[in-house]
């Protein structure tokens, strides 16, 4: 698994993700080993495929206890997000067709 620059420290998670919800496409159409292995890549900090302005965005939320975004992508290719909401400690798994709902 790429580390995307992050370095992985056993016992230290940058936050809390709290309960993870899933979107009802999300739950149907990916694989549970690929989203456990996107969820922690997500709570060490690898925000995976986003932009610059993500990851910018990013590390201002974590300072400001706001919402973090991850974008992955499966091995047949499908793309899917990950959003935690710092403030409410939740964590949401989302495909595309969960967003147009």
């Amino acid at each position: 698994m790429k580390k995307g620059g992050c370095r992985f420290q056993p016992n230290h998670v940058p936050f809390a993700m709290g309960p993870i919800f899933f979107g009802p496409h999300a739950s149907e159409l990916l694989d549970f080993g690929e989203v456990t292995a996107a969820l922690v890549r997500h709570a060490f900090g690898d925000w995976g495929e986003v932009d610059h302005q993500v990851r910018f965005a990013n590390q201002r939320a974590l300072r400001e206890r706001t919402q973090v975004s991850s974008k992955y992508r499966t091995a047949d290719n499908r793309e899917f997000w990950v959003t935690t909401d710092l403030d409410q400690r939740r964590t949401t798994v989302l495909v595309d067709e969960d967003v147009s709902l």
